[in-house]
Parts: structure tokens; C-alpha cells; sequence
């Protein structure tokens, strides 16, 4: 499993960056298109045979920029695609879920920024180690199986505004069920993002401080939604597709008219 760091130093010339690297997953998925990174916000998908947990908007524990700002750390998990990897993954999200609702003093978020010491180049390190501690430790409770009832509603995506309580039924639902078997950004949580573009990247689960509905509300109707991630909705080509239908009717009934006539 492969862990990457976000943070910066006090300095100016000590700006946000990635540690090791910026991870490829991000960039190539356009991940951070469906959440505003600089709140609490998680991701949780499946992309390309790889997991991929992404956690952002941490505050640092008494480190602050030049401005007297407090930093804000993200950290990302990359794995292969893997029953255990998941397993792991949802156990982190979980933690983070209730890190987010509870603001512990010894939460997920103090435990991260525990692991970003300052210094280096780059005003700030990275413990390797404590990361990997934090990641094996992870683990689910038990849960009895789930009636065919149950898996069946599970399986609607859904989505709901972001609050406490949403938040805790989202971490007891990932404590119980695995992920749907399709690609993208399954799991979201984030601030101020629209309804609309939840829907657009195809969520399972979502939580918006814009979406007004304060209850899990299903996701019935995705004509609007790509059909792969990346591929843009275009309306003018279905609009295309249906001149085109109307303008071969049209021709077929001005031949049969024409047969008749003569």
C-alpha cells in the first residue's frame, strides 16, 4: 500500500506539495473535482484495478504559515484492488467519518499530523512508519449478513446533506457492506459541492453541505450521468441521433406516398 502526504511549511517559499510525489491516481482521475479540498472531505473509489482512499482538509495541531494560517493537511492510501485492501481502506474512512463529527483531541487527525513533523526542504517530513502503523491497525467489527432486503437497498446510490448524523450512518453502513463493483469515486463527503455534480461523478454514497435533503435520498434517474469516468454528457449528439430519426421517417413517408400516387 502506498501512502502520500500533503502539507506545506511556514514559509512562503514553503508552499502545499505531495510527499513522496503527487500521486498519478489524483491527476489522471481528476479526483479532487468532486470535493473542495480545502474543508474535511474524503473520497473513497475504485479506479483502474487500484483503491483509492484520499482524506483532505486536516488541521495541523499548532503549525501555522506566514500568515499566521493553519495548515491544512491531505493524505491519500493507494492500493490494488483487493478484498483486504478494502476492508482496511473502509476502516480508515470509518475512523475519519467519526474524527470529522467528534473533533477528538487524539482523533485520526492528530495521529496524521503526529506524522508531519517540520523540517526538510519542503518545511515539513514524513513518518513513514507511524502512517504504516496507523493503516495496519485499521479493522472492522463483525456484522451479521445482511438479508437480501437489506443488500438490495444498500445497492441504491444515494445521497444526503452533510451533517453529523448523516456522517455516522455512512460510517456504520461502511462498517457493514463492501463497496459497489464499479469504478469511481464511490464514496464522497466534502463542503460546498452541488447536487448536480455528485450525481455527474456517479457516487454511491455522497454528503454535500449543498444538497438540502437531510435524509438518504436514492438516485433513480442518471441520464445526465457519463457512462464512463471522464466521458462528458453530450446532449447535442443526442439531438443529433434524434433529426436524424425524425428525417428518415419523414423520407420513408414521402416514398410511400409516392408509391401510392403512382
Amino acid at each position: 500500500m502506498e501512502i502520500y502526504v500533503k502539507s506545506r511549511g511556514f514559509a512562503q517559499e514553503e508552499g502545499y506539495c505531495w510527499l513522496p510525489e503527487t500521486p498519478s491516481i489524483l491527476t489522471l482521475n481528476r479526483v479532487t473535482d468532486c470535493i473542495q479540498t480545502e474543508s474535511p472531505s474524503l473520497v473513497l473509489g475504485r479506479y483502474s484495478g487500484r483503491l483509492l482512499l484520499l482524506i483532505t482538509g486536516l488541521e495541523a495541531r499548532g503549525r501555522t504559515d506566514f500568515r499566521d494560517r493553519t495548515i491544512r493537511n491531505s493524505i491519500a492510501w493507494v492500493a490494488e484492488d483487493s478484498a483486504p485492501h478494502e476492508q482496511q481502506l473502509r476502516a480508515i474512512a470509518v475512523r475519519a467519518l467519526r474524527t470529522f463529527l467528534e473533533e477528538k483531541k487524539d482523533g485520526l487527525d492528530a495521529e496524521i499530523d503526529q506524522a508531519i513533523p517540520v523540517g526538510g526542504t519542503d518545511g515539513f517530513t514524513v513518518n513513514c512508519e507511524l502512517l504504516k502503523g496507523l493503516s495496519a491497525s485499521a479493522t472492522l467489527p463483525n456484522h451479521p449478513q445482511k438479508s437480501d432486503r437489506e443488500r438490495e437497498e444498500h445497492s441504491t446510490d444515494k445521497l444526503a446533506k452533510n451533517c453529523d448524523r448523516t456522517k455516522e450512518t455512512l460510517a456504520t453502513q461502511l462498517e457493514q457492506y463492501g463497496l459497489p463493483q464499479r469504478e469511481g469515486p464511490l464514496v464522497v463527503v466534502t463542503g460546498i459541492k452541488s447536487k448536480d455534480a455528485l450525481i455527474q461523478a456517479r457516487v454511491w454514497r455522497g454528503l454535500s453541505k449543498s444538497v438540502e435533503e437531510e435524509d438518504w435520498t436514492p438516485i433513480r434517474e442518471r441520464q445526465d450521468a457519463p457512462n464512463f469516468p471522464g466521458e462528458a454528457f453530450q446532449p447535442e449528439k443526442k439531438f443529433n441521433e434524434t433529426a436524424t430519426l425524425v428525417a428518415g421517417i419523414v423520407a420513408i413517408g414521402m416514398l410511400f406516398l409516392g408509391f401510392l400516387w403512382f
